[in-house]
């Protein structure tokens, strides 16, 4: 009975402390980061920025404001809003803000990922279409040197690249938001700067992608689910196309409160778990056949659960393992791989937050993890009962919108 309990325990713990080692190992990368000094001046390529707004008339002004201003000479880039399926006002403001705007009206093929291919599709058969497309949320602010970053990236002849995606800060945010947020900034920048130190590509986040017109003519747009950028990116690594970090920032709002919060985080969650029944075979198949630290990387992001799913199997593990020693008489020493577990568990977060530069207090943000736990159990509840449709694009709920 003894060995059983023991070998069952073992095995359980193997794969979560494999999970925590990986992002323990991306965190400890990430303090040795250096942000990559800027190459002289040279001709600026062409940008086309493409905004997908779906009724997005509250935000998508500031948005195009905020790329107006880019240190990017003007005469090199177009910022372009998508106005798929719009009925509110979104159209104006895009052009009061200074941008042109592509209208598009279609009932039947809806969401992000098809406004980026209509849009991309129309724009590379110009004359003389641009270099590369940048592709910003509506609602999200561009830092100033956004644009030049990722134009750095292409000048060094990168397909692809991802932007430093964060959170914007918001003055009514809860401790339980902050969480939330903190999150993110480990998930987005931390592991991101992780790979880029370790020379592996970066991963792609749907807001501050830079796509070459090169890669484009040969792979054209073809990811439509939720989650669309992670969809693209496992596709474009399978493909052999190598995405590059760059620091320079856009940042972008998370719905406020747990309930708003919810409507994201179904999409993002139900969203990993698509690609990763559509898309994991076939890269674990090319993995075990051809050995690449590349390929094992993406499989492993796509593979590991979220963090707050990783720390409740690695808490009910402790639990169990210790009360197997008080039952059954077990080996306190079968309790050490769980205990490992959450030993790495701590150095991912408290590195990994050291290693993105969270702001001073964050360690306060700590105290919601119990209701952040709780949280996402009936985010999981939810797509466990209900399921999750790959077809149906939902936009996250904005500040003042009900879900």
């Amino acid at each position: 009975m003894q060995t059983l309990v023991g070998i069952a325990l073992a095995v359980a713990a193997g794969p979560v402390l494999a999970g925590w080692a990986y992002l323990a190992f991306l965190s400890l990368a990430a303090l040795r980061y250096s942000r990559p000094v800027a190459d002289p001046p040279a001709d600026a390529p062409s940008l086309v920025v493409l905004i997908p707004a779906h009724n997005e008339a509250s935000a998508v002004g500031e948005c195009v404001r905020s790329l107006v201003a880019q240190r990017y000479p003007a005469e090199r880039r177009r910022i372009v809003v998508i106005a798929d399926n719009c009925t509110d006002s979104t159209q104006a403001e895009a052009v009061a803000a200074g941008a042109e705007v592509m209208v598009r009206h279609d009932d039947v093929l809806r969401g992000k990922g098809r406004a980026l291919r209509w849009a991309m599709d129309g724009l590379i058969r110009e004359a003389a279409p641009a270099d590369a497309f940048v592709i910003v949320d509506a609602d999200s602010i561009a830092e100033p040197d956004l644009l030049e970053g990722l134009a750095r990236a292409l000048r060094a002849g990168h397909q692809v690249a991802q932007a430093d995606y964060t959170v914007l800060e918001e003055p009514d945010a809860t401790s339980g938001d902050r969480l939330r947020a903190l999150a993110i900034l480990v998930f987005n920048r931390t592991r991101n700067m992780g790979r880029a130190t370790l020379g592996l590509p970066a991963a792609l986040l749907g807001n501050g992608m830079m796509l070459s017109r090169s890669l484009v003519d040969v792979r054209p747009w073809t990811a439509y689910s939720p989650a669309e950028d992670l969809e693209f990116g496992i596709e474009t690594r399978l493909a052999g196309v190598r995405p590059v970090f760059v620091p320079a920032g856009v940042r972008g709002p998370m719905p406020i409160g747990y309930s708003a919060g919810a409507v994201q985080r179904e999409r993002w969650e139900g969203g990993r778990w698509y690609v990763l029944r559509r898309l994991g075979p076939e890269l674990l198949t090319r993995l075990l056949r051809h050995p690449d630290a590349s390929l094992l990387d993406a499989f492993l992001d796509l593979a590991v659960p979220p963090i707050a799913v990783m720390a409740m199997v690695t808490g009910a593990g402790l639990v169990i393992a210790a009360a197997a020693v008080m039952a059954v008489g077990l080996s306190p020493v079968e309790v050490l791989p769980w205990a490992t577990a959450a030993a790495l568990a701590v150095v991912h977060v408290s590195v990994g937050l050291r290693a993105a530069g969270a702001p001073p207090g964050s360690i306060a943000a700590l105290r919601s993890v119990p209701g952040f736990v709780w949280w996402k159990l009936r985010v999981y509840a939810r797509l466990l009962f209900r399921g999750f449709d790959p077809n149906r694009w939902q936009r996250s709920l904005r500040k003042g919108e009900s879900a």
